[in-house]
């Protein structure tokens, strides 16, 4: 009985494990979305400054 609740535990234990890997991966992936949108927001924004120069000035 000892052995069986050891496996349960040792699989429980496994899952979790598992499961805080995909959340790092997850939170990985999301930081470098929010990087790649930062830097094309910014691109696009001084892209739009100098023709909005361009055409007042």
């Amino acid at each position: 009985m000892a052995d069986l609740l050891k496996r349960i535990g040792n699989w429980f234990l496994g899952k979790a494990d598992m499961m805080e890997q995909l959340d790092e991966n997850v939170k990985a992936a999301v930081n470098l979305q929010t990087k790649r949108a930062l830097g094309i927001g910014f691109g696009l924004g001084v892209i739009v400054t100098v023709v909005v120069v361009r055409v007042v000035g």
